[in-house]
């Protein structure tokens, strides 16, 4: 379905943000499993007409889910889990998903930002007044970890999501109760989410520097070497140049 761009005056929900900008991906289905601290974050980004909820038996399921999903559209999908127990269960999905290169966004659904900030003693935490335990350990098998704040939600949400197109790996949002159901600006929906492309500059010093290294271990000299020797340190750089102005452009492709 199709949805008008929006005016300047025009707000919605984190949670339907979210679920605007993951339909832009080209998200068709979302998977994942209710819970308490997640109810309210589904509510808000089911109410996106273009996106479907899948629910699964386990959060683990939810994930390998995603991950086959991301596959076989060979873009970005979608996990939804609560906080602490939901997210613990599908960790070793998200982490498989983290070794093959495999793009899913995983959104939790967390305890409010007044319960987190006051160490409240909670179930799902190990209560110790730490809410960032799984934070932590969703960092090591992310390319990205992020809890949304009121302030620079969309911002924050959207630095996210361009992590996973460009680096082809999960990336982690975590959703207060609070901040789903809070307000934004609808106006950065104007300009949907674009992976990243090479800079044609950049792609030509790396050809360049590439050939100088392969004429250094030759002996032949396509081009000329400049005589330092350092032929091969060259290539490596334009290699960090290139990859940092393109990002992973073509990670997805098989």
């Amino acid at each position: 379905m199709s949805v008008p761009p929006p005016s300047p005056d025009d707000r919605l929900t984190v949670g339907q943000y979210l679920g605007r900008r993951l339909a832009q991906l080209g998200i068709g289905h979302v998977f994942g499993l209710p819970g308490d601290f997640n109810l309210a974050l589904l509510d808000e980004m089911l109410s996106v007409e273009d996106l479907a909820w899948i629910g699964t038996t386990n959060e683990l399921n939810g994930a390998y889910a995603a991950d086959g999903y991301a596959r076989v559209r060979r873009g970005t999908a979608a996990l939804v889990t609560t906080y602490g127990v939901g997210e613990l269960s599908a960790i070793n999905g998200t982490a498989g998903s983290y070794s093959e290169d495999v793009p899913v966004v995983h959104v939790v659904g967390m305890p409010t930002t007044a319960a987190q900030s006051d160490g409240t003693l909670l179930h799902h935490t190990l209560v110790d007044g730490d809410f960032e335990h799984f934070v932590r350990a969703a960092r090591e098998v992310s390319a990205e970890a992020v809890v949304v704040k009121h302030r620079a939600a969309a911002s924050t949400i959207d630095r996210a999501l361009l992590t996973a197109l460009n680096t082809s790996k999960p990336v982690y949002i975590g959703v207060p109760v609070d901040v789903a159901t809070s307000t934004v600006s609808a106006l950065s929906l104007i300009r949907p989410l674009r992976r990243s492309v090479s800079d044609p500059e950049h792609l030509a010093a790396l050809q360049s520097a590439l050939w100088r290294a392969l004429d250094h271990g030759t002996g032949e000299h396509s081009e000329p070497s400049d005589g330092t020797g350092n032929e091969a340190a060259d290539a490596a750089a334009a290699v960090g140049a290139s990859s940092t102005a393109g990002g992973a452009s073509a990670a997805t492709a098989r």
